[in-house]
């Protein structure tokens, strides 16, 4: 009878560590890779990475780190996350890493770099046990299809989405091209004060379209495995033309105020949103803002970034840039009408705080 316990303890329990299910995203527990093979794996990843360093700047001049390696069970495939190090502090930098295929062909590992031709087909080969199906198709979103940008001009009258008088950190602008090769994060921004999590006001007004405050706070430098989308609160602004959406994205669960969980609602620029964590595809607490159109329809959060200008920021007519060892903003300047011409890494907002959103005056429909 003991025996038969055992077993079925046994069984019970590695079903469990096979399978589980967080936040309707479904991942997978592979054994721990013996450690001769995961330094097989990063010395394979940084031979190409040193092999394509003239292509992808950030790979030239910055050191990067392989995280987040997972090999699957058969072997043949494997993923892992690019993480540039700042060379002052010796740390991570705080933005979106860049997602490393590698493929065993013979008895020798291929490598698929965010920027290389065929990424996006191994991508679909990639055994669920180490991406999820949920996970490979945020990734084909972000870095596959893309629209023509629908604004001739960049939009303005936005400010930057902190606390006037508050100076943060640029840590990427164009260089989002770099790990994202679509340019669908090309006028994205990511905003840090390493460490810390800070409150977001509204860059611009108008009204909530969609949020996702479920997500838990992520305690190690990142979650990514558990949580591939993260927090987030979209705002749409029907004042522009095109028609556009604010994401700020990274938010720390629970942080959004109970009375913006509702579509619809007003927001005022200056107003508080949220706070700035680490959920998601992220590697250290930021922010990611970008003004966007929609991409996949109305209600899918990702879009494609569009042009805009801060009202705050005294340089390229109000364009945040920043040249730094991982993001030379300036190598990615190449879509007609870009400014790349001053660059900054630190910037001070002058956002007025507002406490609340305007006030909406509704008149009854009186039928005769």
């Amino acid at each position: 009878m003991k025996k038969l316990f055992l077993a079925l303890f046994l069984l019970t329990s590695l079903s469990a560590c096979i399978r589980s299910r967080t936040n309707d995203f479904e991942f997978y527990v592979t054994p721990t890779p013996d450690a001769a093979i995961l330094a097989e794996i990063k010395q394979i990843v940084r031979q190409e990475i040193n092999r394509q360093s003239e292509n992808v700047l950030a790979l030239m001049v910055a050191e990067t780190s392989i995280e987040n390696i997972r090999i699957s069970q058969d072997g043949q495939y494997a993923v892992g996350w690019l993480i540039p190090i700042d060379p002052e502090t010796n740390i991570p930098v705080p933005i979106e890493p860049g997602l490393v295929l590698l493929q065993k062909i013979g008895d020798d590992w291929k490598v698929w770099l965010p920027t290389a031709d065929g990424w996006l087909e191994l991508l679909a080969q990639i055994p669920n046990e180490i991406l999820s199906p949920k996970h490979k198709k945020e990734w084909q979103k972000r870095v596959g299809a893309q629209i023509a940008s629908a604004s001739p001009s960049a939009l303005s009258g936005y400010k930057l989405p902190w606390e006037a008088g508050i100076t943060r950190r640029l840590t990427q602008s164009t260089c989002h091209d770099q790990y994202t090769p679509s340019g669908n994060a090309h006028y994205a921004f990511d905003f840090s004060t390493y460490g810390e999590l800070w409150n977001i006001h509204a860059a611009r007004g108008g009204v909530v379209w969609l949020y996702k405050d479920d997500i838990t706070t992520c305690y190690e430098y990142t979650c990514s495995d558990k949580q591939p989308l993260g927090n987030y609160i979209v705002i749409k602004d029907t004042s522009t033309d095109p028609v556009s959406y604010q994401l700020y994205l990274h938010l720390k669960q629970g942080s959004i105020p109970d009375e913006l969980k509702m579509q619809g609602t007003p927001v005022s620029q200056g107003q508080f949103i949220g706070n700035v964590d680490n959920t998601g595809q992220s590697w250290g607490h930021h922010l990611h803002f970008q003004v966007q159109v929609p991409l996949y329809g109305e209600n899918y959060y990702w879009g494609r970034s569009i042009d805009i200008v801060f009202d705050d920021v005294d340089i390229n007519g109000g364009r945040p840039r920043v040249q730094n060892a991982w993001c030379n903003d300036l190598t990615y300047c190449d879509v007609p009408g870009d400014i790349c011409s001053s660059f900054r890494s630190e910037y001070t907002s002058q956002n007025e705080v507002v406490v609340e959103g305007p006030i909406l005056i509704y008149f009854p429909f009186i039928s005769r």
